[in-house]
């Protein structure tokens, strides 16, 4: 089962976001290198059950999600793939790997596809990335109007 979650998301994650991508319009005119592309709800669902000993917690940005481990962001999964946030940790522990832009203009982050073949590792690197990772700041009150 796993192995097939990581084939599945290793090779067709990329033609399944295919089909919910698109040019971007403002006003109806295009917009010059833009593109739409979005994360299926199905493929957050996947790899949340494959690291389900993690509580992992999802939050959608853009069309896109968000990963958090103990309240702090540890990956993205953009376009139907995951990318690992580069801790020092998380690079020791996968020197070899994969790296890659989650978007556009975005630093290069760590490609999960490979590290899903072992769930294991993959909930070990997420769990060092949260050690690593700052608290989020807190939020400023909103002031009234």
């Amino acid at each position: 089962l796993m192995l097939r979650l990581a084939v599945l998301l290793a090779v067709g994650v990329r033609l399944a976001a295919a089909e919910h991508s698109g040019a971007a319009t403002f006003g109806g005119l295009p917009v010059p290198g833009a593109t739409v592309t979005a994360t299926r709800a199905a493929t957050i669902d996947h790899l949340t059950d494959a690291l389900s000993p993690l509580p992992l917690t999802a939050r959608r940005m853009f069309g896109e999600y968000a990963l958090y481990l103990d309240g702090k962001t540890v990956a993205f999964v953009c376009d139907d793939t995951l990318f690992i946030k580069p801790t020092a940790g998380a690079l020791a522990l996968l020197p070899e790997v994969e790296r890659g832009p989650a978007y556009p203009g975005s630093k290069d982050y760590i490609i999960g596809s490979e590290v899903l073949d072992d769930p294991e590792l993959c909930a070990r690197v997420l769990r060092v990335v949260a050690s690593e990772t700052a608290p989020p700041k807190p939020k400023k009150p909103k002031k009234p109007k």
